[in-house]
Order: C-alpha cells, then sequence, then structure tokens
C-alpha cells in the first residue's frame, strides 16, 4: 500500500510513515538519506508572452506581472541579480500559494513565473509554458529521499527506495 501525504513539518512525517521525500537546503540529519535532485527555476510564460516578449525579455520584467511562489517572496530579485539585470523594477509581483497555481497562471498568460525545474519539466515538454530566458536561479535546494526506520528489513521498501534512486539519478 502507497499513501502519500503533504505535510509542513517533518515530526509529522517520521510518526506516520517509513520514507519521506523532503525539500530542503541541507541535508537531513534523521534516518537514512539519499540525494534525488537539486531544484532551480526558470522564468517562464505561455506562449502568446513568449511571443510577445522574445525580443526583448528583460523590458517584459518591468511591465509584466512576476509570478512566484508564497514561500519564495525574493526569488525575482534573486533571479534578476544572477541574471545581470540591471534596473529590475517589476510593476507588480503576484505570490500564489502553490506551485501548480504559480505555473496554472503563468500558462493562462497571468505574466511570467518562476517555475521550478526539472519537478516542472513535463509543462514544457507539452508546450504548456515557454522558458522566458535561458538563465535558471540555481538554488541550495535539493529533494531528498529519507528513510525513517531502517532497522527492520522490508524488500518491498528497498525496491521502491532503489526504484526511485534509479528514476531520479540522471537528474543530479
Amino acid at each position: 500500500n502507497l499513501q502519500l501525504n503533504t505535510l509542513k513539518t517533518r515530526k509529522e512525517l517520521t510518526k506516520q510513515s517509513d520514507l519521506s521525500i523532503v525539500l530542503s537546503s541541507s541535508k537531513p540529519h534523521e534516518g537514512v538519506v539519499h540525494e534525488l535532485f537539486s531544484l532551480s527555476y526558470t522564468p517562464a510564460c505561455n506562449k502568446e508572452n513568449w511571443q510577445a516578449w522574445q525580443e526583448n525579455p528583460f523590458q517584459a520584467l518591468n511591465e509584466v506581472p512576476l509570478i512566484l511562489h508564497k514561500a519564495r517572496p525574493w526569488a525575482w530579485h534573486q533571479w534578476a541579480e544572477h541574471a545581470g539585470v540591471e534596473d529590475f523594477a517589476p510593476k507588480q509581483i503576484i505570490q500564489v500559494d502553490s506551485m501548480f497555481g504559480v505555473a496554472r497562471a503563468a500558462q493562462q498568460g497571468m505574466g511570467i513565473a518562476l517555475i521550478p525545474l526539472p519537478i516542472s519539466q513535463t509543462w514544457f515538454d507539452e508546450q504548456w509554458l515557454f522558458n522566458f530566458t535561458d538563465m535558471p536561479l540555481k538554488t541550495k535546494d535539493k529533494y531528498y529521499l529519507v528513510q525513517h526506520d531502517p532497522s527492520e528489513t522490508n524488500a518491498q521498501l528497498e525496491l521502491f527506495i532503489k526504484w526511485m534512486i534509479d528514476t531520479f539519478k540522471h537528474l543530479k
């Protein structure tokens, strides 16, 4: 049986589960930890915005609403600094409370969003979103697979862990 839950605190996770997938800027200390992949953010928008601004994408940053996740309120400013954008003065920054909401807002044409990669790659593969620039914001954040109680042998769990590691090893 596989049960998936999204919880915000790690203490809740360890009480109820054998494994957790944790997004963190530092390696977790509890249990057996496997690094899955790093996270970066890329500016993206729908096809119409991409076509309208592809010749001058940096000008768009000050004229089109910018979208990001509310947990990362300074991400656009960090991206602009990383990309060497001078005179970064966005007209509006919209904070959304879910990454799906961020991607959906960009897809619907609300503006340009910072989209997490590689977890959102399908949005680009299916051409629901388009890379606005080729300058992603690399972060210290990584996804980790954490096995909470490794003392008990469980062949099915070990097989699942191996599958997870093999599935994501090309993203390291």
